[in-house]
């Protein structure tokens, strides 16, 4: 290390020991300053909630020693100061409002130093008034909307539609929230690939200020394992006139669908009614008819066939 360095250093470690028996001297010093401390109403009348005049902080004015000072000088370490609505008058801002009230900041100055260091004295407080509109709290039966997306494992389907018990919750809050909501959502709920059925608990997501009962709901769903299933129906003619036969070529159409394995055995091809239409030939004259579904069985799913026209010959029956 050069003669040089040794000088910084040296002034380094001098300045430091400087700065820290300054700023020791000066925590022992008496002050006059101001501080941003937050605040929060409690006791509130019965069946009342604040809707406005909801204040989060207040500047107090103090004096004290600045090593009593110095704790409430950063914000993440400081305890909001309660003003305790039940030992406090309100005050009606007008004989006709129930709803509408103030506060003098001076009539806080002895509740909220007697939650302070007792060496730091209030010596005033801004706003000067505090303002509190309350609104009445209701309650209401409020319906839940989950937030739940499902996958199923492969050639698994849920049986019936996927539940939520209860479906409403009991919503309490003020009456000005309450009436604007619509549901309830729950908390965001990722299934992936499921196999088996569901019975899970959820949480619901209540808006700030409101109080829901239950705090959770039960998740339900039933899951089935399906199959894929083919066979051959026949295709039937209707409208022939009288002395005519309608002849299709094929003459039946290849039916693929799913079903659960429960129903595999159950399904037969006269469950399912395909046809082709003689008013077809009239309104729209072709070398093909086209095949129309008429009828399945509601139990199956993804339904596809094979063809959907066929060639034909209308051949007139012999006497």
């Amino acid at each position: 290390m050069t003669i040089k360095q040794r000088k910084i250093l040296l002034f380094l470690v001098f300045f430091v020991i400087s700065f820290i028996l300054w700023f020791l001297n000066s925590l022992d010093q008496y002050y006059n300053t101001q501080i941003k401390i937050p605040i929060e109403f409690v006791n509130l009348p019965s069946n009342k909630f604040i809707k406005d005049g909801n204040y989060r902080e207040l500047k107090l004015t103090i004096n004290g020693y600045g090593y009593d000072i110095i704790k409430y000088t950063t914000k993440n370490k400081i305890t909001a100061l309660k003003i305790n609505l039940s030992n406090i008058k309100l005050k009606p801002l007008s004989s006709n409002d129930t709803n509408s009230y103030y506060i003098l900041s001076n009539e806080l100055i002895l509740p909220l130093s007697s939650q302070l260091s007792p060496k730091i004295k209030i010596i005033a407080i801004k706003p000067d008034t505090l303002y509190i509109t309350f609104s009445e709290m209701i309650s209401r039966h409020i319906k839940v909307k989950p937030d739940i997306h499902v996958t199923y494992a492969k050639q698994y389907i849920n049986k019936g539609p996927i539940r939520i018990e209860p479906d409403k919750v009991l919503a309490k809050g003020p009456s000005y929230i309450i009436d604007t909501l619509k549901y309830i959502p729950t908390e965001h709920i990722e299934l992936t690939g499921i196999d088996q059925d569901i019975n899970q608990q959820i949480k619901l997501i209540a808006p700030e200020g409101v109080k829901i009962l239950p705090h959770s709901v039960t998740l339900r769903i039933k899951v089935e394992e399906f199959t894929e299933v083919r066979m051959s129906v026949p295709i039937k003619t209707i409208n022939v006139p009288r002395g005519y036969n309608l002849i299709t070529f094929p003459n039946q159409v290849h039916v693929k669908f799913n079903v659960v394995k429960d129903y595999y055995n159950k399904i037969k091809p006269d469950y399912f009614t395909f046809v082709v239409d003689y008013k077809d030939i009239q309104t729209s004259p072709t070398d093909k008819l086209p095949v129309k579904m008429l009828h399945s069985p509601d139990i199956i799913f993804a339904l596809s066939y094979f063809p959907h026209a066929v060639d034909y010959i209308l051949e007139q029956k012999q006497q």
